[in-house]
């Protein structure tokens, strides 16, 4: 299956005014590539469905087919400017993202990257790709989730990354990839919820450090909005009028379009959307774009 996934942006407020000439169109994307596995075996994980000769018949032709494609996909959603930061959902390891940013058409336009080393038992992780130019790194860290107490699988690390944009100011990114609902919702609720509020707890943390905090969170939470993960976990807040200082709200909320595209039809904007959400925070777009830089929509297309 196809789909289409649109980046979306959750809101944290406390911006102050920057002179408007140095207004920058900032791009935030957020891409789950779907199995972006090597061909060799790792033997501390479960890899051997993308191997050759495997049920996939994954060969190294195949492999560098799909990098490629990944690529030309985020360079078409930046249209005239690249995104300035990408996160990416379902990586296998850094062979995989150097492939990515050395050996597809990114090779041109520079992305750096940053990605964690999760206990996943298949391997995936998540990462974060961004312009050195517009995004100087500041700090990164992986989050470790702890799984033994609700007897779920290991699941991926949170990514936190910490950044100075070009007007001057700090902005904080957290990428994410929630457990997946295989076994049923039910059965699978409290372990997004668990990771979900571990995100919020760091964020909140972060928050507490910044006189005006400007921070992001996006990737695939697995969950519809009106999920407990994102309700109960995250704790998003519905935009009416002024918005809150430290406030996490979806920059979604009656906007068209959705998170993906599937037999014609959009999902993932609202309660009855789908379960595939990219998201992010910050300040509501509309004042992002008062400011010394504005964050931008960017559509991209995925696999299922």
């Amino acid at each position: 299956m196809r789909k289409l996934i649109y980046s979306l942006l959750w809101a944290v407020c406390g911006m102050s005014a920057a002179p408007a000439q140095a207004q920058h169109a900032f791009r935030v994307m957020e891409y789950n590539v779907e199995n972006l596995f090597d061909c060799r075996h790792d033997s501390l994980k479960q890899d051997t469905e993308f191997l050759p000769g495997s049920v996939r018949n994954w060969t190294y032709s195949r492999f560098q087919d799909k990098v490629n494609k990944i690529g030309k996909v985020i360079l078409a959603a930046g249209k005239e400017q690249v995104p300035d930061l990408v996160g990416l959902c379902e990586v296998e390891n850094d062979y995989c993202l150097k492939s990515l940013t050395r050996y597809s058409p990114l090779r041109e336009v520079g992305y750096k990257y940053v990605m964690t080393s999760s206990p996943d038992e298949r391997g995936i992780d998540v990462a974060l790709l961004y312009q050195p130019v517009s995004f100087r790194l500041l700090a990164s860290q992986k989050i470790r989730i702890p799984s033994d107490s609700l007897g779920m699988r290991p699941t991926r690390d949170v990514l936190y990354v910490s950044g100075r944009v070009v007007s001057g100011d700090t902005l904080d990114v957290f990428v994410c990839h929630l457990p997946s609902r295989v076994g049923g919702a039910k059965k699978t609720d409290p372990y997004r919820l668990w990771v979900a509020r571990r995100i919020r707890q760091a964020a909140d943390s972060v928050m507490a450090e910044r006189q005006n905090p400007r921070l992001i969170i996006m990737g695939d939470f697995n969950d519809y909005p009106d999920g407990k993960s994102l309700q109960e976990g995250i704790r998003v807040s519905a935009l009416a009028g002024q918005p809150e200082s430290r406030a996490l709200y979806s920059l979604m909320d009656n906007q068209q379009g959705g998170t993906y595209h599937y037999k014609g039809e959009w999902g993932g904007t609202g309660s009855d959307g789908g379960e595939r959400w990219s998201v992010a925070a910050g300040c509501p777009y509309k004042d992002f774009k008062r400011k010394s830089f504005y964050l931008a929509f960017s559509f991209f297309v995925g696999r299922r």
